[in-house]
């Protein structure tokens, strides 16, 4: 809620408060009263400026920590592409370096392994190792994989249409299924059954 909000919902609350309260005039100290209310009322008004100036500041500094968390991810995402691209132009350069060397290389002793630089396999190393336990921690994350159930039980209702003489993308349309999910599943299956 707004600031302004507050303050118009405290102000029509002493309205109806002012309302239900029953009207009794004392006498003569109705200046007084009248003097004391309005105090009370710019004190309440006081505090509540300063409760909304805390809020206010607040959020400024949350909104500030979220910027800058967002610029440093994008500069860290910035960095990391940055990196991939330099990782691939040395990998591509170093693939034509063991090309040239190979078409040098015309003796029959077995080719060596390419060299490639110590930096670019630590760089490989590091990111492979960043990638393998966020795969891990995913694959954590899976349920346990059910027994090798056929393709066929796992999607009668494919294979049924199939069977009944529909094409891969008739059945895949019945079944409310991509065709490429459907001519992936056919194709697998039979895979599978060529290892059976």
């Amino acid at each position: 809620m707004e600031p302004w909000m507050y303050i118009l919902l405290l102000g029509a609350a002493i309205v109806v408060v002012g309302m239900l309260r029953p009207k009794v005039v004392p006498e003569g100290n109705s200046t007084e009263l009248r003097r004391n209310m309005e105090e009370t009322l710019e004190h309440y008004m006081r505090e509540l400026e300063v409760e909304n100036e805390k809020l206010i500041t607040v959020i400024e500094r949350m909104k500030k920590e979220s910027d800058l968390r967002d610029d440093a991810l994008r500069r860290r995402m910035d960095k990391l592409e940055h990196n991939w691209s330099s990782f691939e132009e040395r990998l591509a350069s170093a693939n034509e370096d063991v090309k040239d060397e190979s078409g040098k290389q015309e003796q029959k002793a077995p080719p060596e392994p390419p060299s490639i630089p110590q930096a670019i396999v630590e760089e490989v190393l590091f990111e492979t190792s960043e990638v393998d336990d966020f795969v891990e921690t995913f694959l954590d994350d899976l349920p346990e994989a059910p027994a090798a159930v056929p393709l066929r039980a796992r999607y009668p209702e494919l294979f049924a249409l199939l069977e009944q003489g529909y094409s891969e993308e008739e059945a895949a349309q019945q079944l409310a299924m991509p065709r490429g999910e459907a001519q992936l599943i056919i194709k697998l299956e039979q895979q599978e059954v060529r290892r059976v």
